[in-house]
């Protein structure tokens, strides 16, 4: 267990954590995701739930407006305050009112039927549509009935919420999509949520959960990251750091106490030290290992969903040789809150940011390391961004949510001849000083979006890459370059900020890719 989570909270101000329980109410009440205008998961049975008095018979009752009951279910709670009930799988439709009864009666209205997405994950999730320099369209036709949208509050806990016995800081609720409310929200998933509305013709509801700057580490409980080996380094330097943050703190704050003094008691003109550097939270992104899941995943379980966005791993690039086993992680112990092992995830692969350098490649790295993850676990799909803007927030959040959008229909919805994805590297072999490159294009061709092939670099026995010559054979692509006699490995688009002009027919970039299974210098182990 991470020693002196106290400490961290001391320091981690970016965040607003809330320890306290509010105190219990008499009156029968739904757990804070439960509010008029929310979207319930269709084809799925419907957990609902929430707090009253110990004992107390609770009956919830979903019914049409003019008050024709289409399903109903009884609870009693338990001397934890707490009830939950099921009701049957329904199709999409409404809108419903959802009556919670007990000594006391609460409706809900405007209930709809349809398909719940989680979104989640740091800054590019998170930020909102009214930034995006281009968003004014949008924002101005964004009254959309079908489309129903939710903030969870961004907070960090040391233990999981529990949300049937808790107010703060859960104040949000679901809001029917306009300008004002989609101004606000998430621009990756409403252009998601809205592509989805319009191609599928059911409610789209969408729960932003993410926050700016954070690591997957704190998005995953901690007993998951415990019982992953292959992190095992990573930890061992967790612990370290947690171990000698309290004697580094309490050094801080003597300094500080002393800084002050001295300044108090200082007369005009005397010398002044400098204030004190402040001690920071030992692990990246300031909230440690769990504390975003207890607060912001574990509390909306299990509240239905047809499948998760995951929008993540800027923080974790400079480490991206551990983020294969962390995101795989994750994925598990998200599937297993909601005790659903199928559980689609769909994955933004990392943008091209504003620095071409290949001796840094951890953001592609990171990106092979998202790439892996969807070859091996079941249920997930990824979509490429690296030709969307060399920004550290690429604006361009419109492409982002429409390829999400097709990625979903493609494998969630099982939509036949939806494209979703570009040429994708399955294989190779040396032609004498070239290398033929094996495509599989998911597209009928393979097309050079400029008038050089640029991207590919190429290497003998020696490690050493140079740029190289690339052409167009079919669904192969041929590479070559004079200074590598006898070439053994080719990277595409292996940069930070790579050069990208290989397409399919259906405008989708080359997945970036690698030959070799060489070690990565540049990136920590």
């Amino acid at each position: 267990m991470l020693t002196h989570r106290h400490l961290r909270i001391l320091c981690a101000g970016a965040i607003s954590f809330a320890l306290s329980t509010a105190s219990l109410r008499a009156d029968p009440t739904p757990a804070w995701l439960f509010t008029s205008g929310a979207v319930l998961q269709r084809e799925q049975p419907i957990p609902v739930w929430g707090a009253a008095d110990p004992g107390e018979s609770i009956t919830v009752t979903l019914a049409t407006p003019a008050g024709k009951t289409v399903a109903t279910a009884h609870a009693v709670a338990d001397r934890q305050h707490a009830w939950r009930v099921r009701l049957p799988a329904m199709k999409a439709g409404g809108p419903f009112t959802l009556t919670i009864a007990g000594h006391k009666t609460r409706t809900l209205t405007d209930i709809l039927i349809g398909d719940v997405w989680l979104c989640s994950g740091q800054s590019n999730m998170e930020w909102q549509l009214k930034a995006l320099p281009n968003a004014a369209p949008a924002i101005a036709t964004a009254a959309i009935p079908g489309l129903r949208l939710f903030t969870v509050t961004q907070a960090s806990r040391l233990t999981p919420a529990r949300i049937e016995r808790e107010q703060t800081p859960y104040q949000a609720h679901w809001m029917a999509s306009d300008s004002a409310a989609a101004s606000e929200f998430s621009a990756t998933a409403f252009y998601f949520g809205r592509q989805l509305h319009q191609d599928e013709h059911v409610p789209i509801g969408l729960i932003n959960s993410s926050l700016g700057g954070t690591i997957i580490e704190s998005w995953t409980p901690e007993s998951e990251l415990r019982h992953l080996p292959k992190i095992s380094p990573l930890l061992t330097r967790f612990d370290s750091a947690s171990a000698a943050f309290p004697a580094q703190f309490e050094a801080y704050r003597t300094a500080l106490d002393q800084w002050y003094a001295i300044r108090q008691q200082a007369k005009p003109g005397d010398s002044i030290p400098p204030q004190p550097q402040p001690v920071w939270d030992p692990l990246p992104g300031g909230s440690g290992a769990e504390g975003l899941y207890n607060a912001m995943i574990a509390p909306l379980a299990p509240y239905g969903i047809r499948g998760v966005v995951w929008y993540q791993g800027e923080s974790n690039a400079p480490e991206a040789g551990f983020y294969e086993p962390l995101l795989t992680g994750m994925i598990r112990s998200w599937r297993n809150t909601w005790r659903q092992p199928n559980l689609p995830f769909l994955i933004v692969q990392l943008p091209n940011l504003n620095e071409s350098v290949q001796s840094r490649g951890d953001w592609a790295a990171l990106r092979e390391a998202q790439w892996r993850v969807v070859n091996r676990v079941p249920n997930t799909g990824l979509i490429v961004t690296i030709d969307i803007g060399g920004d550290l927030h690429p604006p361009d959040k419109l492409t982002v949510g429409q390829r999400l959008s097709r990625l979903a229909r493609a494998t969630v919805y099982q939509e036949k001849n939806v494209s979703f994805m570009g040429p994708v590297y399955h294989g190779m072999h040396v032609e004498g000083t070239t290398i033929r490159l094996h495509f599989t294009t998911h597209g009928t061709a393979l097309v050079a979006k400029a008038a050089v092939l640029n991207g590919f670099v190429i290497a003998g026995a020696d490690h050493r890459f140079v740029p190289a010559t690339a052409r167009i054979d079919g669904s192969d692509v041929i590479v070559s370059s004079p200074d590598v006699a006898a070439p053994v490995a080719v990277r595409y688009a292996w940069e930070n900020n790579p050069s990208v002009t290989l397409y399919n027919d259906n405008d989708l970039p080359t997945m970036p890719f690698r030959t070799d299974d060489w070690a990565l210098e540049s990136v920590r182990r």
